[in-house]
């Protein structure tokens, strides 16, 4: 049986490179960081909070809300 040419996994398993594949890769960042949360919950704008949900108290709870419920479900 011949090895597959690529293997693409998250986590290297060496019994596949010993196999003499090639061993692709994908690394997954944090979706939600606890700097993401800050931010919104500080109220400033930035790379992750638009002027216009930082501008609003309601638009504010509503996303950092959602940013701690998805956090919660993730673990962080």
């Amino acid at each position: 049986m011949q090895p597959p040419h690529t293997n693409t996994q998250t986590q290297e398993h060496t019994p596949t490179r010993a196999a003499g594949c090639r061993v692709g890769c994908y690394v997954h960042y944090p979706t939600i960081s606890s700097d993401m949360i800050a931010r919104v919950a500080s109220g400033a704008a930035g790379y992750n909070n638009s002027a216009a949900i930082a501008g609003s108290s309601l638009r504010s709870f509503a996303k950092l809300a959602y940013y701690q419920a998805f956090a919660a479900v993730y673990g962080l």
